[in-house]
């Protein structure tokens, strides 16, 4: 991530600072941080000190896909040339991103994946914090937020990422939830997450959900999200649906090579009506058609709770079918 970049540029300007020339530092400092792209015209060097170094509002490029209030770093000096970090802390980091045609478009921050994330790697880095992120998504399904709080990384040699820990609230215009997630990222950009969504609620169409929550795991190459491998099983409560229909259950999904398969069981509570559908879409492609098969099944065990005069007993309907799903052409 860029925070290794930072940290290694700092590096030679820390060492002036060693030898009580600081106004030379801090020009270096701003010298090598405009070459790679960061800066920002208010960007301002708080405290350069052997021991401390504080940075405020940096930016990426001229897209400014990444911009950070403030960056903090302690050191230490097992050799007088070569300072090690002692602890790292990013605070309001914001990043713009957009996704199209499946991409993610990760702007001026390209360079940093383009050689596996490594970031230079000549630095050894600590355990990473974040506080206040917020990261906006801009993709054809709609705009999409992410808030991170509690973030904890730690960079491992050769380019990899650990993430202890995440506290992350998501808001898109049908959903928001909030979860928490560990994983990691390879050399190659392969991530592997593990999340455990502690609730949301979400619309589609005629139909609302105001609680669901479970565990997820999601893996696979982030700049092709669609061809990622995950699972998901969620508990459903108050579910909403077409023709007064209410009620809650349980979800299951799962997605590899592009194809996802989910399965579904819920109760109705107000007509008492048992639903059991299962169902696969592939999801990868050019084609903005996209077609799901469903098989379903739904249980009457009685029938007069429908409210149809003269109609009583039990029914099952069955239905096995295949619909087709028109997403939006790629912005």
């Amino acid at each position: 991530m860029w925070a290794a970049v930072v940290v290694a540029v700092l590096a030679a300007g820390i060492a002036v600072v060693a030898v009580n020339r600081a106004p030379i530092a801090e020009k270096l400092v701003r010298g090598q941080l405009a070459e790679m792209g960061l800066g920002g015209s208010n960007l301002e060097i708080t405290r350069l000190t052997p021991w401390r170094v504080e940075v405020r509002n940096l930016a990426t490029g001229p897209a400014g896909t990444a911009r950070i209030a403030r960056l903090g770093m302690d050191l230490t000096w097992p050799s007088w040339t070569a300072p090690k970090v002692g602890a790292l802390s990013l605070e309001g980091v914001q990043l713009s991103l957009a996704i199209k045609g499946g991409t993610v478009n990760w702007g001026d921050l390209m360079p940093l994946f383009a050689d596996g994330g490594t970031g230079g790697g000549a630095l050894a880095l600590p355990e990473i914090t974040l506080t206040d992120t917020l990261i906006d998504i801009a993709h054809a399904g709609g705009p999409t937020t992410l808030s991170l709080m509690d973030v904890a990384l730690a960079p491992q040699a050769g380019g990899g990422l650990v993430l202890k820990q995440a506290l992350v609230d998501i808001v898109h215009p049908l959903a928001q939830a909030t979860i928490r997630l560990t994983g990691h990222r390879a050399k190659g950009g392969q991530v592997a997450l593990d999340i455990v969504v502690e609730g949301g609620q979400g619309s589609l169409g005629g139909g609302s959900v105001a609680h669901f929550s479970g565990p997820m795991s999601i893996s696979g190459d982030l700049s092709n999200p669609l061809n990622m491998d995950a699972t998901a099983a969620f508990s459903i409560e108050g579910l909403r649906g077409p023709m007064q229909l209410r009620g809650g259950g349980n979800v299951k999904a799962k997605m590899k090579g592009g194809v996802a398969h989910w399965e579904l069981d819920l109760v109705e509570s107000s007509r008492g009506l048992l639903v059991n559908a299962a169902g696969q879409a592939s999801l990868a492609g050019k084609s903005t058609r996209k077609v799901t098969s469903v098989m379903a099944k739904i249980e009457a065990p009685d029938l007069e709770t429908l409210g149809v005069v003269g109609l009583s007993g039990r029914a099952t309907v069955k239905l096995d079918t295949d619909l087709v799903l028109v997403q939006p052409e790629p912005v």
